[in-house]
């Protein structure tokens, strides 16, 4: 799957379905006009230096990067967008530069964006993989479960599964913080996202957990067995039936 960065201010549009695997959000970086030959961070209150350390982060020169952060910039500048260096970082697929900005004193771990988005988010959309790998670092503090506000509150897990990114999923689920059984805003789980894309290796990953509640309803009252079965993906129902003869908690290989 061909890798785009993802330009924020565009993601409105985008937001009315939930991500499904199939229907890729990624979209080309470019100004509000739509020309992607330039990129304006574009406000008159942000000063050279720090226009600078965007620009930095973007292209992932860590040596500027570290200079400015040296001379008193702040990591936590935000753009017209509400994007810190950290979202382009994230976007752009600089985990070094990533590293340099995270360990900055006062960096914070968890910035949101006008529309919602962590740099995290804007990692796990664009398919970062060593991203998402640098910023689940535990020195880090980073938020794994932070939904996004702009897709229905899908949460990182919901946005990889949807864009069928299994490497970044098991990533995810390695974080002893993840909360696998997360609603969105229809009441969406990560197994309910499974049932209906039909992606049984991962379905086989959510369904090997200990923690995973197979009984939960979205707000139709379906649940992922039912979801499974209306999509005709028998081999995850069935899965999911024989998850059901085991209490909550309790779990083997599968």
């Amino acid at each position: 799957m061909q890798m785009m960065n993802i330009y924020f201010s565009q993601i409105r549009s985008l937001s009315k379905q939930p991500v499904r695997q199939g229907f890729n959000r990624r979209q080309p970086l470019s100004n509000a006009s739509g020309n992607q030959s330039t990129l304006r961070f574009g406000s008159t209150s942000l000063s050279c230096e720090e226009n600078e350390l965007f620009s930095a982060a973007k292209v992932g020169r860590i040596d500027i990067v570290t200079q400015l952060l040296k001379k008193g910039v702040d990591v936590n500048i935000r753009d017209p967008r509400g994007n810190t260096p950290l979202h382009w970082a994230a976007a752009k697929g600089n985990q070094m530069t990533m590293g340099v900005l995270l360990s900055a004193r006062m960096a914070l771990p968890n910035p949101i964006n006008h529309d919602g988005y962590s740099p995290l988010a804007v990692a796990v959309l664009n398919g970062q993989a060593q991203c998402v790998d640098k910023m689940l670092i535990p020195r880090f503090a980073v938020d794994v479960n932070r939904p996004v506000r702009a897709l229905n509150n899908d949460t990182p897990l919901l946005i990889a599964i949807g864009n069928g990114d299994k490497e970044i999923v098991e990533q995810l689920l390695r974080n002893p913080h993840i909360n696998i059984n997360i609603q969105n805003n229809t009441g969406e789980t990560a197994l309910m996202r499974v049932a209906e894309t039909g992606q049984l290796s991962i379905a086989k990953i959510l369904l090997s957990r200990r923690d995973l509640d197979v009984n939960l309803a979205n707000k139709d009252g379906e649940t992922a067995r039912q979801i499974a079965f209306q999509h005709g993906h028998d081999d995850i129902n069935k899965l999911i039936w024989e998850r059901q003869d085991r209490p909550f908690g309790e779990s083997e290989s599968i």
